[in-house]
């Protein structure tokens, strides 16, 4: 019994940590890479960062309330720390912020703002579902022993949180799949923009998912924090990945365009129009536009 609630929350915070240092490289090597890129972009990603740093708070605190302060007091042991409702609602703000992210990616990719909407939802119910379990944890059920009364409200919010990662993903590869070129290259490039689009959903997702189960199974241990504490930090490693590696999809954009000018200018026999040619080509801007910008002219990349 104690390995459920004092060594899953060891294991837990020291992953956290772990991540921590992953995380900050990320976010140096960001600022360090796309210096141009626009305000709300470079916002959003400190945003994200300050409140995993929020998130470390409450994990921390909450391990040292139950291994230093509360030590060998069976009463203080019972009692949930504040510092569990602190993680709950900054987890909640941090997957909304995540979820964003993702859902304004598909919107530069699609300009379909009626489906972008509708993916907002599955979000906003995670982040109302968050914010009822941490009202429910930091002035409501204080006792760990009233954890399984807060079992709908967390099956509610993870599941939502699952929902809203797993749809966006889909939305993201069905319109990756509506993009069509002749060059063998694009359909390549398409189908690597594809796998990480589909894998950017799974890591949060699965999280979630399992958090769900193990709290379902066993809500009274703290098996579920090995997840939970690890949630916020891998969407937003997800997001400093995507961003990051902007770089490599800018050469493969500028090979690809640069091919498919050529392509099809041999298929009409030199009697398309120059511009028709760009024009097509240019249609691999949206391939990019899920965290990039294309200049028309010269298609250099620009984070939006």
């Amino acid at each position: 019994m104690l390995n459920n609630v004092f060594g899953t929350m060891l294991i837990a915070t020291w992953i956290n940590t772990a991540l921590l240092g992953l995380e900050i490289c990320e976010l140096a090597r960001y600022f360090a890479r796309f210096p141009d890129d626009s305000f709300w972009t470079r916002a959003h990603v400190v945003c994200m960062f300050c409140v995993d740093m929020i998130c470390m708070y409450g994990a921390c605190g909450a391990a040292y309330s139950y291994l230093v302060s509360g030590w060998g007091d069976l009463e203080a042991m019972e009692t949930l720390s504040v510092n569990f409702a602190i993680y709950d609602g900054a987890m909640a703000v941090g997957i909304l912020l995540v979820h964003v992210f993702l859902i304004r990616r598909y919107l530069l990719l699609s300009k379909n703002r009626f489906i972008s909407l509708l993916l907002c939802l599955p979000a906003l119910s995670a982040f109302i579902n968050g914010a009822i379990v941490t009202y429910l944890t930091g002035v409501v059920y204080r006792k760990a022993s009233d954890r399984p009364y807060e079992r709908p409200w967390v099956t509610a919010f993870f599941v939502s949180s699952a929902i809203a990662d797993t749809v966006i993903a889909v939305a993201m590869t069905h319109q990756l799949q509506n993009l069509q070129s002749p060059v063998d290259r694009t359909t390549g490039l398409i189908r690597r923009l594809m796998r990480n689009t589909i894998l950017s959903g799974i890591a949060p997702s699965l999280l979630a998912i399992a958090s769900f189960l193990s709290f379902l199974f066993d809500p009274i241990s703290n098996t579920i924090l090995i997840f939970t504490f690890n949630i916020t930090r891998a969407g937003t490693l997800t997001v400093l990945y995507n961003l990051n590696h902007r770089r490599r999809a800018r050469a493969q954009l500028e090979v690809v365009v640069e091919v498919d000018e050529t392509v099809l200018s041999d298929r009409h026999n030199n009697r398309s129009d120059p511009q028709t040619a760009n024009m097509h080509s240019l249609r691999l801007g949206d391939v990019g536009a899920s965290h990039e910008a294309i200049d028309s002219k010269n298609y250099s990349i620009r984070g939006v």
